[in-house]
């Protein structure tokens, strides 16, 4: 990512495609014949005329000009790659430390590959669980707003509930007086039980977070609202604007507390969980997830997206029957100021102007 500020960065760093190395190109070439079996296969999907899979099959650059289906294939298996070899790192790591407490650093706001990471946040809290380790943001409070900021953490927390890990999180260095409180409330509001902090930050800004330390509380979360993330159509880049959606999940933050699933969280069946489901605008949505939301909806579940923005399907664009078209996000609840989160037993409440984190008792929902 052209990060450059640590000891042990490597000094060939930048944003781009990391897959132009050889073992890279042959791993890439053997999931893509495991896959399409036949050549003529991959080019129907494709829209190519390769002679065989030993080609140089690999997408060429930039990414954004090649077809959908060939994007997709290649981004699965950019993430799905990182995702193994993180598993298999942290399956070395506990064999050696077993009883040590351990946290896996989870960085960048987006989650687009040419990052050159690839990382699937929620199959990262995923292998986080599997081998008893904390799933931590780090970004924590980065922005003065907090719905916004809470989107980032939430896409982590949720999937860290959802398999069980702990979740942490590691304040953004330099955080502020303005900050502080958010920061206390962001850790409150998504049930860390990590709470790291630079030095430097909690310095310079004692007296704010002695005023804070009685708030930081692990109190469980329980949300029986999702608001679906498109993970797929952003890593294959068919999410054209992604702080616009980050926006627009935002401004839903701002009406009600909520979890945040994605296709690989639906498929392990998060939905069991839940009663509502909101689709952001321009979402599209895989073949498979879709099939899986359209049975869930059969059984009683309840889908919303806003009017003029049905959904679609990712791989064909085609526009999906499916759920109820709303005019807003009011009636999941009225923006009032300040910011709600659905504990276990109680409501714990935020008004970002003030730095103010009450906590009230839980109404029976209707």
């Amino acid at each position: 990512l052209g990060v450059n500020h640590y000891i042990f960065s490597p000094p060939h760093n930048h944003t781009g495609f990391w897959s132009a190395d050889n073992l890279a190109k042959a791993d890439f070439k053997k999931k893509m014949a495991h896959k399409y079996r036949d050549i003529s296969a991959l080019n129907k999907a494709w829209g190519t005329d390769f002679k065989s899979f030993e080609d140089d099959i690999m997408p060429k650059m930039p990414f954004g000009k090649n077809p959908l289906i060939m994007r997709l294939d290649y981004a699965k298996w950019y993430s799905d790659s990182l995702m193994d070899f993180t598993d298999k790192a942290c399956s070395i790591i506990r064999k050696h430390f077993p009883n040590t407490p351990m946290a896996m650093p989870l960085g960048c706001i987006f989650e687009s590959i040419n990052g050159g990471q690839g990382q699937c946040k929620s199959m990262a809290a995923k292998i986080a669980a599997k081998y008893s380790m904390t799933a931590r943001w780090t970004g924590l409070a980065h922005r003065r707003d907090f719905a916004l900021t809470n989107v980032s953490t939430r896409r982590i927390s949720s999937a860290a509930r959802f398999y069980g890990a702990k979740f942490g999180v590691e304040a953004a260095a330099g955080v502020v007086k303005e900050k502080v409180p958010a920061a206390i409330y962001e850790a409150l509001a998504n049930s860390a039980s990590m709470f790291h902090n630079d030095p430097s930050s909690i310095c310079s800004e004692i007296q704010q977070y002695g005023k804070y330390k009685n708030f930081v509380k692990c109190l469980p979360v329980h949300c029986d609202i999702a608001v679906f993330y498109p993970y797929q159509a952003e890593i294959c880049g068919e999410i054209k604007n992604i702080t616009r959606l980050y926006e627009e999940l935002a401004d839903i933050r701002r009406h009600c507390d909520y979890e945040l699933a994605d296709e690989l969280m639906i498929s392990d069946g998060f939905l069991s969980g839940i009663k509502d489901l909101i689709l952001p605008k321009n979402c599209p949505i895989a073949q498979s997830t879709a099939e899986t939301l359209s049975n869930w909806e059969k059984k009683g579940g309840r889908i919303w997206y806003i009017k003029g923005n049905n959904p679609t399907i990712l791989e064909s664009g085609q526009r999906l029957r499916l759920g109820e078209g709303i005019e807003d996000f009011k009636r999941f609840g009225e923006f009032d100021g300040s910011y709600y989160t659905d504990h276990i037993n109680i409501i714990s409440k935020f008004n970002p102007k003030t730095g103010s984190i009450e906590f009230l008792k839980k109404k029976q929902k209707q």
